[in-house]
Formats: structure tokens, sequence, C-alpha cells
């Protein structure tokens, strides 16, 4: 059985990514979302998570378990943060 995986999303603070998280977390099939500092690995590490982080602090909360496949999306700024959330609602059920 596969298991479905974390999506890490990450970019510069203040361009909408906790706006955007539950459409982004819906659209990916997402039963949960982390958005700040991560509590402990195990929380972390759990499939179905849209973890959400800035560019600032990526590489320190990255946390890899190698059951979990993890999918990392950049976006740079709000026009690009705006054009993912435009994109998978379109391709969204």
């Amino acid at each position: 059985m596969s298991r479905k995986p974390t999506f890490i999303l990450y970019g510069p603070q203040g361009i909408g990514k906790t706006t955007h998280a539950e459409t982004i977390a819906k659209a990916l099939g997402c039963d949960r979302i982390l958005d700040g500092a991560v509590l402990d690995e195990s929380t972390f590490t759990k499939a179905a998570t849209l973890r959400i982080t800035n560019i600032e602090n990526f590489l320190d909360d990255v946390i890899c378990d190698e059951n979990t496949p993890h999918i990392i999306i950049t976006v740079m700024n709000r026009a690009s943060l705006e054009a993912l959330v435009t994109t998978l609602r379109r391709v969204s059920p």
C-alpha cells in the first residue's frame, strides 16, 4: 500500500501561504496542515500533511521519514503562490 505524501510548501513570510493553506491542502488531498515550528518528528512525518514554512527556517524544519514520500513546493512571491492556487482550483474535483 502506498502512503500519501507529505507536502512541504515554503516561501518568504507574508506572501499568503497560511491564507491559502486550506485550499491547497484540500486540492492535494492532505488531512492536516502544520504551520510554524515542528513540535515533534512524529507529528511532522505523518502522511497526507501540508507543512508550511518560510525559507529562512526551511532547512531546520525538514525532517524526512523514509517511509513517507515528501514533495516540496516552492513559492517565491505572492504572484507565484496565487498562480499555484489558481491552478489547483482548476484541476481539483
